[in-house]
């Protein structure tokens, strides 16, 4: 019986799902694994020390108040300055 999900990690993925992959984006194809996307294929989220966020979720950044990470349209994180105002 072939295998129809991917792994990164011990996160889980369902044929057809785009992540980022480097410089590149990569689909889970059933009963392949992983293989390159087109250029601009849409990707599911971000991953942050093995948990799956989804675009456009901003998370802390572990022991620093000034920054946050968000999720964009291309599967990378990308820093935002932490709102100042409590």
């Amino acid at each position: 019986m072939k295998e129809t999900r991917c792994w990164v990690g011990d996160v889980t993925f369902s044929a057809g799902a785009g992540i980022n992959a480097g410089n590149s984006t990569a689909v889970c194809e059933a009963g392949r694994g992983w293989k390159e996307a087109e250029a601009g294929a849409p990707v599911i989220g971000c991953l942050l020390e093995g948990e799956l966020s989804s675009v456009g979720a901003v998370v802390g950044i572990r022991n620093n108040d000034s920054l946050m990470l968000q999720c964009d349209a291309g599967g990378r994180w990308t820093t935002l300055a932490a709102n100042s105002e409590g």
